[in-house]
């Protein structure tokens, strides 16, 4: 095809990958990894009019989307950093059989700049996540495998609550939230009504009520493949505004040693128990029908967390004490996994 005809036929970034390559008389073939990581070719996302160039990692490893939903100011994008830096930096993990969590190259820059450096090295206050067209959404993505299962790559999405809360935001820039593999649900204990009453506090701008969203979410699930039921965690966040309502001998906020010498059964049946006193909990407050939601689709557990330990001042540095994080995102992922094994 002589050049004039190329450039016609590719798009101008294929036609620079195409002259890159171009083998030239008497010169040997090199190795694809002496190229340039952004000189290889990529593929993209042909879902509507995403067209977001695909990780590298999906060539050999089996995604799968995990989906943190909640309201505007549930606290989503603080329990991805907290949760995320305890899963790739602590053993909590290897209770769960996991022999590995790791971000791609790609994440792992942009994890730590934006979430993990402002955070904890930083000790500044995140601002609220903007809202993204679909072709903007640009995912997380985390390598993962528990001892005997497949390979994994684990895509998440920091998704502002305002996409989630209206139904054509979220079918349009949100697509992916169907196709989960899993979800967690963080519900805000601000939007109890003791405890509203008692904080005298309203966040502007929710539209819709959180029981909704978790059945408008479950409803939307279409995971593939073989339609097995997808893990659902539902996360109660900020759960230090909880210890007001809490007898003085609650375990339920306690920071839960994790012993390398647990045993995985060990490990859930301390999942049981506090999945348990959570679901006790919410009913207490008042939160009948958002558990009834949870339990009509099935493979649902309960959990409270509380990603930086505290209430963060307006002004002055924040200093995260993460509280449960882990335990929604390991057990998911554990689900997951064997589900798949």
């Amino acid at each position: 095809m002589e050049a004039a005809e190329a450039a016609r036929a590719c798009p101008a970034r294929t036609v620079v990958q195409l002259a890159t390559f171009r083998k030239r008389p008497g010169t040997a073939l090199k190795a694809l990894t002496d190229f340039p990581a952004r000189h290889m070719a990529r593929r993209a996302c042909s879902v509507g009019d995403c067209n977001q160039e695909l990780p590298p990692d999906l060539d050999d490893r089996q995604a799968h989307i995990l989906s943190v939903v909640g309201l505007n100011a549930a606290g989503k994008t603080y329990y991805l950093a907290t949760a995320l830096t305890e899963a790739m930096n602590g053993s909590g993990l290897d209770v769960a059989g996991f022999l590995e969590f790791e971000p791609d190259d790609e994440t792992a820059q942009r994890f730590y700049t934006d979430y993990y450096s402002e955070v904890y090295r930083d000790n500044r206050l995140l601002i609220p996540t903007p809202q993204r067209d679909a072709a903007h959404q640009k995912s997380l993505n985390f390598r993962a495998r528990i001892d005997g299962g497949r390979p994994m790559l684990v895509m998440t999405h920091d998704i502002a609550g305002e996409t989630l809360m209206n139904f054509a935001k979220r079918a349009q820039d949100a697509n992916f939230l169907r196709r989960s593999s899993a979800v967690i649900f963080l519900v805000d204990p601000l939007e109890f009504d003791p405890i509203r009453a008692h904080y005298g506090e309203h966040i502007q701008g929710r539209t819709i009520h959180q029981r909704d969203l978790l059945s408008a979410t479950l409803r939307e699930l279409e995971f593939e493949p073989g339609r097995r039921p997808v893990p659902v965690a539902v996360v109660v966040s900020k759960a230090d505004l909880l210890e007001p309502f809490l007898p003085p001998d609650a375990q339920l906020l306690g920071l839960r040693p994790r012993h390398s010498q647990s045993t995985e059964e060990e490990w859930l049946c301390e999942l049981q128990r506090s999945s348990a006193a959570t679901h006790e909990l919410l009913i207490r407050m008042g939160q009948d029908r958002l558990v009834r939601v949870a339990e009509s689709f099935g493979n649902a557990s309960f959990y409270v967390v509380s990603a930086l330990g505290g209430r963060p001042a307006t002004e002055g540095p924040i200093r995260p004490t993460p509280r449960g994080v882990l335990d929604p995102l390991a057990l998911v992922l554990w689900r997951l996994s064997n589900a798949l094994a």
